[in-house]
Order: structure tokens, then sequence, then C-alpha cells
């Protein structure tokens, strides 16, 4: 009997498409604890022992995999914290490739142990991914805060490739690193990795503002999407006169959440409680002690029904697609989800003014 292969990237667009009704996609934080304490971390406020003597048993972890593989679940994905830091990590690991999903996991490699990296190669994850957000000690130290982290993540990522495992490195851009971005592009293609950079910054899941101030300037922000005569563009406009969107944003979006929330990927926190993202935790449901498709349906609805309190500048915009936000950052950095984040505001602007002239110059 013949089999026959095909590309991992057109099976699984088919399957999402064809499953989209099912929770194939989870991410689970088995752990907030974590070897560093980056200063931009949304999760560091939890970073302590008082929360870690809430979460999850290893049997009680064991048991949500077990429901949430019974409901579909194909891809899933240890994450934190830095998942590796749990003493019970290679059990848990094992026991999720044994069940057959699709592992990945998310890590700063700084807790990476001889016994983790052994696991990892007799039964290899999907995904390894990481953050390097320096390629000095200086400057990576300066973020992680911990003394030795940075030794600890460049020998992760040299442990890694020499095991011949899947690695994809990131690098979040602050006004800590920004003077570092070249370097660590270079080093990375050195090592025949693709350089994964993200400016993305937003407030903690206590609503504490303090990773906010690293963000870059806006007008930093958009000289990694585009060419410097672009960048002049957009800088020299009042972007308080441009409220004409670009072909395809001629619309306002009827949904509350303009992203795949409540379809097919979903989220777990460290007690058991499914999220509809790593940003919305306000809403929520126990899959510990309840039925995983009845959370489903439970935040689906919630997901569905969900509307814009009043018309405002995120209820009626046009530049939705383009400014970064969502009503889970804004309800974590402003107290309230409807509310407009004046930063994002400014950067869907003059992202706006650029793609409109590049709309003038196809017309013409």
């Amino acid at each position: 009997m013949a089999i026959h292969s095909r590309e991992y990237k057109n099976w699984s667009a088919d399957v999402h498409q064809k499953f989209s009704d099912k929770p194939i996609v989870m991410q689970m934080e088995i752990t907030y604890q974590c070897p560093i304490r980056c200063l931009h971390c949304y999760s560091d406020c939890y970073n302590n022992k008082e929360y870690a003597k809430n979460e999850l048993s290893t049997e009680e972890i064991k048991l949500i995999m077990d429901k949430i593989y019974a409901a579909g679940c194909m891809w899933f994905t240890f994450t934190g914290g830095d998942p590796m830091i749990r003493k019970d990590f290679i059990e848990l690991y094992d026991y999720a490739k044994d069940k057959g999903f699709i592992v990945s996991v998310m890590t700063s490699l700084t807790a990476l142990t001889d016994d983790i990296l052994c696991k990892l190669s007799k039964k290899p994850p999907f995904s390894i991914e990481m953050t390097l957000n320096g390629v000095t000690r200086e400057t990576y130290e300066k973020i992680s805060q911990v003394k030795g982290s940075f030794d600890r993540a460049i020998n992760g990522i040299n442990s890694v490739i020499k095991a011949g495992l899947p690695i994809k490195v990131k690098t979040l851009i602050s006004k800590n690193n920004q003077h570092e971005v070249e370097d660590i592009s270079d080093y990375l293609e050195k090592l025949g990795l693709k350089f994964s950079p993200s400016t993305s910054i937003f407030a903690r899941l206590n609503g504490d503002n303090e990773p906010c101030k690293y963000r870059l300037p806006v007008d930093d922000v958009l000289k990694y999407d585009f060419s410097e005569d672009d960048c002049e563009l957009a800088s020299s406009v009042d972007v308080d006169d441009k409220t004409r969107a670009y072909d395809g944003m001629d619309r306002v979006s009827g949904s509350f959440y303009r992203c795949a929330v409540g379809s097919w990927q979903w989220h777990i926190n460290p007690i058991g409680r499914l999220n509809i993202c790593s940003c919305v935790r306000d809403v929520d449901y126990d899959i510990l002690n309840g039925n995983v498709l009845d959370g489903v349906k439970y935040l689906r609805d919630y997901v569905k029904n969900k509307k814009f309190s009043s018309a405002g500048r995120c209820g009626d915009c046009k530049l939705w697609h383009i400014c970064g936000s969502c009503p889970g950052k804004a309800k974590l950095e402003l107290g309230d989800e409807c509310g407009a984040v004046d930063y994002f505001c400014e950067l869907a602007k003059k992202k706006n003014v650029i793609l409109n002239h590049y709309k003038s110059v196809i017309k013409e």
C-alpha cells in the first residue's frame, strides 16, 4: 500500500480549516516560575513562591492532557514562565509525546539540563522556541536581571543545535537592546538561524505598566517593517488628519475580538483555567474539574456575544488590522478592554499613511 507524503504546512492548513470548530491547538503554562526576570515580561508579576504553591501537580497536568486529547487537541505547547524549571518537566514531556501530541516547548533555555537535553534528543519536539535579547553579557543580563543567565542561554542554544533539534530563536526589541539588534541578527545568521524580531510589549497580567516604558518610539518600530523613505513619509505627516484607510480596511469590524480567539487555539494557565488567549484572563473555565468541550462552548459564546460598550476609537476604527493592540492588551494597560492605547493608535495611523502612499502609487 502506497504511503503518500505532503508538506507539513499544507497538511496543517487543511487540518486547521477542517477542524476549526475543535480545540486542536493548546498552549499550556505549566508554571509562572522562570530562572530569569526579564524587564518586559508580562507574567513576571507571578514569578514568585506564593503563586507557585497554587500551580497544578504532575498528575493534574496529566489529567488535563488526557482531557484535551479526548476533545481533539493535536498541537500542544509547554510554556510558562519557563516549563523546564519544573522538576517534573521530563515526566510531563514524556507523557505528552506518548499521548501523540505535536509538542513544542517555549523556554529561555537557561534551565536546560543534560537530562532534559537527552530526553529531547530521544523524543524530539516539533519545535523549541526561545528568546535571545542580547549577544553581550551586559545587554542580555540588563534585561534578564540575573547574573550568569547569558552564558546559560548561549550554552543552551549551542547544545540544542549540536543535538540537531529544531529551534526558533526570537528577539524582543526594546529600548534596552535596540543598539544590539544588528549584532543579534548577525550572530543568529552565523548559526544558520533566522532572525525573528518583534517589538510587541504590553502591560503585565496584574495591570502593572512597567514593561510599557521599554517600548520603542513608534517611528523606530516602523523601521523594522518599512523602508527609510517610508518612515520619513510617516514621520512628516500629521497623523491626526489621516482617517482614510488603505484597501482592505474600509470597514469597521463587527467583532469585539478581531483575531482567532474562540476558534481552534486555546490557552491554559498554571492553575488549570482555560482562557481564550494569554492576555484575556478575567473570563475562564475550570477544565481541571470540568469538561473541555463545555468550557470551549462557554468561552465561544462569550466571544460571540461580546460587544463594545459604546462607539469609541476602537469600536468604529477602520485601522483595527494594523494597530497591534486588542481588548486583552487594553484591559491590562488601561483597565478598560474597550479603551484605546494611544501608543498603538499612533502606530496604526502612521502605518496607514505609508500603506495609503503605496495604494496611490499602484493606481498611478
